[in-house]
């Protein structure tokens, strides 16, 4: 089914999780959300007249800043959805879109909250052309929040070493059309330095994830982790460096099921 504005200024599109976004208990893997609340957004963008193709009039390109997303319920393997998107505002810098999921109850199973920036293409860095800006009407904007916090500052805990769990090297599947790692990709290689035990036994109920640095085709990324015991279970503090340069920082949280 097409997309669908509603006049708050919500997109909506209804879509059925499939076996490739799914773990091996069934569960939506919080990457196939990202990818989900990555294409939709551009597909809000687009349709309100301040997506990709617009910004490329000026050089420009919207790059996601930091991710907030709580499994209220968590979705499944052929699960019938509502995914929902809306631009609500900004934030200093950061142009804030937050999402949600309902089920075919009608119920809430995900939301989310999100930062953006405008990113000059060439530059690399924030845009400052004040007629990509301008695209962006108060008129699009719907004052409902998923969650009501904006994501803050992503950060590893202090006073803790870190532990070095593995390394990726860039490649194919993870550079998108931007030409720098796609945000979905990160949070796969957070995922795989999560204990599989843990995995089996708990569920992903909270994520945050911040993005500090680019990269590109062929940077090695080194993975460390520090993993806190909280009351219902686990959460895991992830960090990938490039160079001891930070590219992002995740914090997964797992509750047992």
């Amino acid at each position: 089914m097409a997309d669908k504005l509603l006049e708050n200024k919500k997109l909506v599109r209804d879509l059925t999780v499939a076996c490739y976004e799914v773990d091996m208990k069934k569960r939506l893997r919080p990457s196939a959300f990202m990818d989900y609340a990555q294409d939709i957004a551009y597909s809000a963008a687009q349709t309100l007249h301040f997506g990709y193709d617009d910004m490329g009039k000026y050089g420009c390109a919207w790059v996601i800043s930091r991710l907030h997303f709580h499994y209220l319920k968590v979705p499944h393997w052929r699960d019938e959805l509502s995914l929902r998107t809306w631009a609500k505002g900004t934030e200093g810098p950061f142009f804030l879109r937050d999402f949600e999921i309902l089920g075919k109850d009608g119920g809430r199973m995900v939301v989310g909250t999100s930062n953006w920036i405008v990113l000059d293409s060439n530059a690399r860095k924030m845009a400052r052309d004040p007629n990509a800006y301008g695209l962006i009407s108060p008129e699009y904007i719907c004052a409902e929040s998923a969650i009501d916090e904006v994501c803050g500052k992503v950060m590893m805990p202090h006073g803790v070493q870190p532990e070095v769990v593995g390394t990726h090297v860039v490649g194919y599947n993870d550079v998108d059309f931007i030409g720098h790692t796609n945000n979905s990709r990160y949070m796969a290689w957070a995922m795989n330095a999560v204990d599989y035990a843990d995995t089996l036994e708990m569920d992903i109920r909270d994520v945050r994830i911040g993005f500090n640095h680019e990269t590109h085709d062929g940077d090695l990324v080194t993975i460390r982790r520090v993993i806190e015991q909280t009351q219902k279970g686990r959460r895991y503090c992830l960090e990938g460096q490039v160079e001891g340069k930070t590219s992002f920082v995740a914090l997964i949280e797992l509750e047992r099921n």
